[in-house]
């Protein structure tokens, strides 16, 4: 008997898993930080990993400074089936980023990431870069 036939049909019909992914905001506009900002996510990270996630925002403005905080440090939970996170960056994150507001606005140097926790094992999903208006 073939096996090696008999699994590829198997797996031709088994739906394919469509992996975690940022699908908002758009890269191609400024984030303006003095507007709330939809985050938004498709796609799924695997039955043996919690669909709770923490999400984080990330920047490194200069090759000396790398600026990063979680969002969701305050929320009860995120989950993968929320689909988005609405957020309105607080005047403290304002402040640290503030300094670098020149950068940050001429070069895609902001980013946002979802990180799946399974134990000792994290699991990182990154969002596209952004440029970063409003700050002032």
């Amino acid at each position: 008997m073939q096996t090696k036939p008999f699994f590829a049909a198997v797996l031709a019909l088994l739906p394919p898993v469509q992996a975690f992914k940022f699908t908002g905001p758009d890269p191609s506009v400024d984030l303006d930080f003095s507007k709330k900002i939809s985050i938004t996510w498709t796609g799924d990270v695997g039955k043996d990993i919690s669909h709770k996630f923490d999400l984080e925002w990330y920047s490194e403005p200069d090759k000396f400074n790398t600026i990063g905080a979680e969002i969701t440090h305050n929320v009860a939970d995120v989950f993968l089936s929320d689909g988005q996170y609405q957020l309105k960056f607080s005047e403290n994150t304002k402040d640290m980023l503030r300094p670098f507001a020149d950068e940050l606005a001429t070069d895609k140097l902001f980013s946002f990431r979802a990180i799946f926790k399974d134990g000792d094992k994290d699991t990182t999903y990154y969002s596209q870069n952004y440029t970063v208006v409003g700050l002032d």
